[in-house]
C-alpha cells in the first residue's frame, strides 16, 4: 500500500514538474538583452537589435525638446 502510494506521488509530482512553468514577466524573455541611450533630455530603454529605430526615437525627442517645448 505504502509502495503504490509512493508511485503515486512519484507520477503526480513529475507530471506537475513536467507540466509547470514560470511565469513570464511582461511578455519579454529574461534572455533578451536590453540596450539604453541617456541623454539630458530622454532614457531609452530598447532591445538588442533596433539601435537605428531608438536612435530616431531620440533624435526626434531631442528636436521636440528643442523646438516645441511651449507646445507640448
Amino acid at each position: 500500500m505504502i509502495r503504490r502510494l509512493a508511485i503515486w506521488c512519484f507520477v503526480f509530482s513529475l507530471f506537475i514538474y513536467l507540466t509547470a512553468s514560470a511565469q513570464q514577466f511582461g511578455g519579454n524573455p529574461s534572455s533578451l538583452k536590453w540596450k539604453q541611450i541617456n541623454s539630458d533630455t530622454v532614457r531609452i530603454i530598447f532591445p538588442a537589435g533596433i539601435e537605428p529605430t531608438a536612435n530616431r526615437v531620440a533624435t526626434v525627442v531631442h528636436e521636440l525638446q528643442k523646438n516645441h517645448t511651449a507646445t507640448i
